[in-house]
C-alpha cells in the first residue's frame, strides 16, 4: 500500500470518529447524553450556533490520543492571490505530520467547512488542497437534509474544481494528481449520517471535467452506490462493543467475537496454541508466550514472562498500529484507530515472524 492510500485510510478512520463525537455533542440548552464530549454548541442570540470549529476541535481531541503530531492554521508552502492584489500564503485548518519523522514532514491537509459556506469559500479551500499537493481531507458540516441538499452542495464543489480555478488559480488542476477524501457529516437528529468518498484523479486515466462532474453526481443512485455511508443508529446497534450475549446487547458482544476469531486464527497452524486464562487467553508458539489477549485489549507478552521476541513483536505492532501510543498494549474500545482487519493482519505477521526465527 502506497503512502497516499495509507493517508486516505487514516483520514477515513479519523473522520468516522469525528462524526461519532459530533453526533453525541450537546448544545447549551439540552441535557448531555452519557457519550457527550465536554465541548458544547453555544448560542448566537437565541439560536444554537453550529460551525466548522467544533469539528476541528473534536478532530484535534482524537489526534491527542494518538502518536501523530499536528498543527492548526498552518501557513501554506505556496502563495495565493485569492483576493486583493498581492500573492500571500494561505492557511490550512489542520495539518497532520508523518509519523516518526524528524524534522516533521507534512503529510495531510484538512479543511473544515460550515453549513453556510459559499462557492468561492469552497473554491479557495480546494485550490490550496490541490496546489499544495499533499493528501487532502475535506470535512463539510451539514445541519439538515432534504431532497435538494446534495444537489446544492455538489454544485459548490463542482464550481470549486472547474469554474473557480479557471478564474483565480494560476495552475491547471487538470494536470495534477489529486487525492482528497470528502466527508459530508449530517447532524440532523434521526438522520445522522456521514457520506465519505475519496476523490482520486489521475490525468493519465481520466478526463478532468468529466471526472469532477461524475464524482459530484447528486442523484440518489450515485449517493447510494458510490459513497460510503455511515449511519449513527447502525454504529450504535452494531459497532459499539457493549456486553455479553451478542452484538449490541451489552458490554462485550463484538469483543467476544474478536477473542473467538483470534483463537481460531492463531491455532490454524502447527505449534500455535491459544491457552484460556481466567480472563482472556495466552497465545504461544512452541511454548513461548507471544501475545496476551483480554476482553478489552491485547498486548505483547512481556520479556519477564519468557517472550524472547518482545522487541521484534513491538516493532511489528507499531507498523500496524502506528497511531497508538505505548509499546505493547492496544485497547479494543479506547483506541479510535482499532479495526478488526488491522488486528488480523497484525496477528498473521506475528505468526509468520515467530515461526521463522
Amino acid at each position: 500500500m502506497d503512502d497516499k492510500n495509507k493517508s486516505i485510510d487514516l483520514l477515513t478512520e479519523l473522520f468516522q470518529q469525528t462524526c461519532i463525537k459530533l453526533w453525541n455533542l450537546s448544545d447549551v440548552e439540552s441535557e448531555p447524553s452519557a457519550l457527550a464530549p465536554r465541548l458544547v454548541y453555544p448560542l448566537r442570540g437565541k439560536e444554537i450556533r453550529i460551525s466548522e470549529q467544533e469539528a476541528r476541535l473534536v478532530c484535534c481531541s482524537i489526534l491527542d490520543h494518538s502518536s501523530l503530531f499536528y498543527s492548526v492554521e498552518t501557513p501554506t508552502n505556496k502563495t495565493y492571490q485569492q483576493k486583493g492584489n498581492k500573492f500571500i500564503r494561505g492557511r490550512t485548518d489542520l495539518t497532520i505530520y508523518k509519523s516518526g519523522t524528524q524534522p516533521f514532514q507534512r503529510d495531510i491537509y484538512i479543511e473544515f467547512k460550515n453549513p453556510g459556506s459559499s462557492e468561492k469559500q469552497v473554491g479557495k479551500d480546494i485550490e490550496q488542497l490541490v496546489r499544495e499537493g499533499y493528501t487532502g481531507g475535506y470535512f463539510q458540516i451539514v445541519c439538515k437534509t432534504n431532497s435538494g441538499t446534495f444537489k446544492k452542495l455538489f454544485q459548490k464543489y463542482t464550481y470549486g474544481f472547474i469554474e473557480y480555478q479557471k478564474l483565480f488559480s494560476p495552475e491547471e488542476f487538470s494536470s495534477k494528481k489529486i487525492s482528497i477524501l470528502f466527508c459530508f457529516c449530517v447532524l440532523q437528529k434521526q438522520k445522522q449520517k456521514a457520506y465519505m468518498r475519496p476523490f482520486l484523479y489521475q490525468p493519465s486515466k481520466d478526463q478532468y471535467e468529466e471526472y469532477v462532474t461524475g464524482f459530484f453526481d447528486s442523484s440518489s443512485s450515485s449517493l447510494k452506490d458510490n459513497w460510503q455511508i455511515f449511519e449513527a443508529y447502525k454504529l450504535n446497534k452494531e459497532n459499539i462493543p457493549l456486553g455479553k450475549g451478542g452484538k449490541g446487547k451489552g458490554p462485550g458482544g463484538i469483543i467476544d467475537g474478536i477473542l473467538k476469531d483470534f483463537s481460531m486464527l492463531w491455532e490454524d497452524s502447527p505449534g500455535f496454541l491459544s491457552i484460556p486464562r481466567k480472563v482472556g487467553c495466552r497465545a504461544e508458539y512452541k511454548k513461548q508466550p507471544c501475545l496476551w489477549v483480554y476482553p478489552k485489549r491485547f498486548e505483547i507478552a512481556p520479556k519477564g514472562k519468557g517472550n524472547r521476541q518482545f522487541d521484534a513483536l513491538c516493532k511489528i505492532q507499531r507498523r500496524h498500529f502506528s497511531e497508538i501510543r505505548g509499546k505493547a498494549r492496544v485497547y479494543f474500545n479506547s483506541s479510535v484507530f482499532f479495526r478488526e482487519e488491522k488486528f488480523k493482519a497484525f496477528v498473521i505477521e506475528v505468526k509468520k515472524y515467530v515461526s521463522t526465527v
